[in-house]
């Protein structure tokens, strides 16, 4: 699949002979600090489902479209993203 032209540059393809894929799955979001017993999907804030995604990122993880009826969403982890520092 790489010698296509289209596919020369493809984290993906370029990170799959070096680290094994897997997918994950966000299933819900737990607060440690509280009494919290857990949120999915829909009952998470903007701001929760944001800052987890974007953990999600630092953490060389890539994101999968999140469908608007599921209570989950999932993460590819084994491709090292590039970072730039800020």
């Amino acid at each position: 699949m790489k010698s296509v032209v289209w596919n020369g540059k493809s984290l993906l393809l370029e990170n799959a002979g070096i680290n094994p894929l897997s997918i994950e799955t966000f299933i819900n979001f737990k607060d440690q600090t509280s009494h919290d017993t857990g949120r999915d999907y829909f009952g998470i804030t903007d701001r929760e489902d944001y800052l987890a995604k974007m953990t999600a990122v630092f953490n060389d993880r890539i994101i999968f479209p999140t469908v608007a009826d599921k209570k989950t969403y999932h993460f590819i982890k084994g491709v090292q993203l590039p970072h730039e520092r800020l």
